[in-house]
């Protein structure tokens, strides 16, 4: 019979851990020295001073169903310890001690989790004499900022029911599937892996993104939810999810004493088709009786948007290599107002120049929302060129003129879900977005950026959309990147931001053509 050995003394971040070697319900004592002798003693360690309760003890069972491998996981939580010893119905099983400038401050909440060995090369009754049924003692020093505060105990509930793993239904394993409101379901799991009769207390659904994590992020972004055991079933929205992305899923059924079983699959989202759907019904309901009520007085052109702020002065630079040449986009803030429905709204200069000639001259107006600190957007005077000659102003528009209503540009506290229009001009002006995101990084010439809202950007009138980013970033607050996407979602140019100058736009003249618009220094 095949030894399972658990003995390992492991030093990490000033925690060392030491568990005991089983071979059947046997505690190797062949240790050493010692002081191994004494840390993997039978015996729990004396009570002294005050009892302060764990906050929490668990031990439990995990069992794999698709990779067909079974371990055993632990969480302890505290208000504070320096050293825990768990001991069961065979003595004891595990020492945790806090060592220098950690340990000494104290410890709170600990998971811990074993090697996971194949059922076929240790069968899960074999793994079970490793830690048999029963009540486990959960002991150790209390401390909280270097100070002894007694001893932390509790108590920690082990069974062998282990359930069956779920077993999954859709989406069907490597399939493509739309982006229609996705739905995940699996079979009710009512047995344990020997035939038993299952009280399951919960699934937990985990989706993830098939991608490496960022280096700081412990895991992949995704979605866990826990759900009652009477739900085998649920639809995921759209805005989750990206297209031509691969996802990972699994279903855990996890029964009254917390082991659980987890089954897992994949599949990878299609081209564009799902969030068109998403997007025509959200636009269709907003759009039935979209009339937002404008009062002057709830708007301010001091714009300090958390992930759009324009202090009077900023001035910043984005960069695109297009099939055409390089294309610039200058955005600047020199100060200058625009009264539109009452509303005094301030300047935000777009210039874009393709290999240093302007073909795009934009002021748009924007104000923001004194209560929500949402920014609004009440229409753009725009200036086309080629050849450095004038030829129309396709695109401009305004609030209160010729049925053209304001919309959003920023919201403040953006949820993945939010839908909003940008303008509403029917025919000439339908901008829209979609919250796909939040705490999205992004990487551009001029830094990297976290905590960041990812947008998708488009309209009824054109095929293209677009991602962008808007970040909280201190030294931006401010748009980083747009990924513009063709018909089919698929990535053909990215807009990044290269730079930000504070004080770049001060000073400005305002020209006599602006002025003429109605613009005020």
């Amino acid at each position: 019979m095949r030894k399972i050995s658990f003995l390992l003394i492991l030093m990490i971040a000033g925690v060392v851990l030491a568990a005991g070697c089983l071979d059947g319900s046997q505690v190797n004592k062949s240790v050493s020295n010692a002081q191994d002798k004494d840390i993997l003693s039978d015996e729990p360690g004396d009570i002294t001073g005050d009892v302060i309760p764990l906050k929490g003890a668990k031990l439990i069972i995990e069992h794999n169903a698709k990779d067909e491998d079974t371990g055993f996981q632990g969480f302890i939580d505290s208000g504070g310890w320096s050293e825990i010893t768990v001991t069961g119905p065979e003595g004891k099983i595990l020492t945790l001690k806090g060592e220098g400038k950690l340990g000494e401050h104290g410890l709170t909440e600990l998971f811990f989790e074993t090697v996971e060995p194949a059922n076929a090369d240790v069968p899960i009754p074999e793994v079970l004499k490793v830690l048999p049924e029963g009540n486990y003692t959960v002991m150790g020093s209390a401390i909280e900022v270097g100070e002894r505060q007694g001893t932390t105990m509790g108590t920690a509930w082990l069974t062998h029911n282990i359930p069956k793993g779920p077993v999954l239904l859709l989406p069907d394993e490597g399939a493509t599937v739309s982006l229609d409101d996705l739905l995940f379901s699996w079979n009710p799991v009512t047995k344990t892996l020997d035939g038993s009769a299952v009280n399951i207390i919960s699934y937990q659904l985990i989706i993830e993104k098939g991608e490496t994590p960022h280096k700081h992020m412990i895991g992949k972004r995704g979605l866990s939810m826990y759900l009652p055991a009477s739900v085998t079933q649920i639809r995921v929205p759209t805005e989750f999810f990206e297209p031509n992305t691969n996802y990972e899923w699994e279903v855990l059924a996890i029964e009254e004493s917390g082991n659980q079983a987890l089954t897992s699959s994949n599949f990878s989202t299609g081209g564009v088709v799902g969030y068109n759907l998403s997007l025509e019904k959200k636009r269709a309901k907003v759009t039935s009786n979209y009339n937002p009520r404008i009062n002057p007085d709830d708007f301010t052109i001091k714009i300090d948007n958390p992930y759009f702020s324009l202090p009077i002065g900023k001035k910043m630079v984005y960069e695109a290599q297009t099939e055409d040449g390089l294309e610039r986009i200058e955005i600047l803030v020199p100060g200058w107002t625009k009264e539109i429905m009452g509303v005094k709204t301030l300047v935000f200069w777009d210039r874009v120049y393709l290999d240093g000639e302007l073909i795009e001259d934009t002021r748009d107006y924007l104000a923001q929302h004194k209560e929500t600190g949402d920014v609004w957007y009440f229409g753009e005077h725009v200036d086309n060129y080629e050849g450095g000659k004038l030829i129309d102003h396709h695109g401009a528009w305004f609030a209160g003129v010729d049925g053209a209503k304001a919309g959003k540009w920023v919201l403040a506290n953006p949820k993945v879900g939010n839908y909003f229009l940008n303008e509403y001009l029917i025919g000439e002006a339908e901008d829209e977005s979609l919250v796909v995101g939040v705490g999205e990084t992004v990487t551009t010439p001029y830094g990297t950026f976290t905590d960041c809202v990812k947008y998708l950007d488009g309209s009824p009138l054109f095929p293209q959309k677009a991602y962008t980013y808007h970040c909280k970033d201190e030294k931006v607050r401010n748009t980083v990147a747009e990924i513009e996407l063709d018909e089919n979602m698929d990535v053909y140019q990215e807009v990044e931001l290269v730079s930000v100058d504070l004080t770049g736009a001060l000073g400005i003249h305002l020209p006599q053509q602006y002025a003429n618009e109605g613009v005020k220094n």
